[in-house]
């Protein structure tokens, strides 16, 4: 069937996700709450929850969705702890951006700079969150982070392609999907040791 791309992004608080992001398009992103405020009470009646819960993972691990992110081995370890779900990455804006330009920064902030084409530094508004922001406030945030990634995704692809190093991204990106069940080995390793 047809590929469909989708930029997936979580936004965390201690050791919890506070709310999934989606975009499929540099102007369309949706943001998921899991809690009201920064004393993380469920946002969701539990029913409401489980019905999310269940759309979320099944996006995640659909065969014909695209799942792209930015450093993505950080968001797929809250997936698999919380969803029981490992998304088959296809793309990470950080692997790309390191693969063309390495040794220059990749933080997603400075990404946008290079390679939105209205850049406004806002990697600065989640901060503040836990003691003044609304979970408006953060989806808004996490939102703004999806769909910037996607615009930079969409450029890298680009560059990727225009500087013939399609084989070389195929290796970085088999080389996350190793790194990736390396890491649940050693997780689910000293979890067994640990008993």
């Amino acid at each position: 069937g047809e590929t469909f791309r989708l930029l997936s992004d979580i936004e965390t608080n201690r050791s919890i996700i506070t709310v999934t992001g989606f975009a499929d398009s540099p102007s369309f992103g949706i943001a998921i709450p899991w809690v009201k405020n920064g004393l993380l009470e469920p946002y969701w009646t539990h029913d409401e929850e489980m019905v999310l819960f269940k759309m979320v993972r099944k996006i995640l691990l659909h065969r014909n969705i695209l799942i792209e992110g930015q450093n993505y081995s950080y968001d797929v370890q809250y997936f698999r702890r919380y969803f029981a779900a490992i998304p088959n990455l296809a793309f990470d804006s950080m692997l790309a951006h390191h693969l063309l330009f390495p040794g220059t920064p990749k933080d997603l902030g400075y990404l946008s700079s290079l390679y939105c084409q209205h850049h406004w530094y806002w990697k600065d508004d989640g901060k503040e969150w836990n003691s003044k922001g609304t979970v408006a406030d953060l989806c808004l945030y996490n939102a703004w982070d999806c769909v910037r990634n996607f615009e930079i995704n969409t450029v890298l692809r680009g560059l990727i392609k225009s500087m013939k190093m399609e084989e070389q991204w195929e290796e970085v990106i088999a080389t996350a999907h190793l790194l990736q069940k390396m890491m649940f080995q050693i997780v689910g390793s000293r979890r067994q040791m640990q008993m």
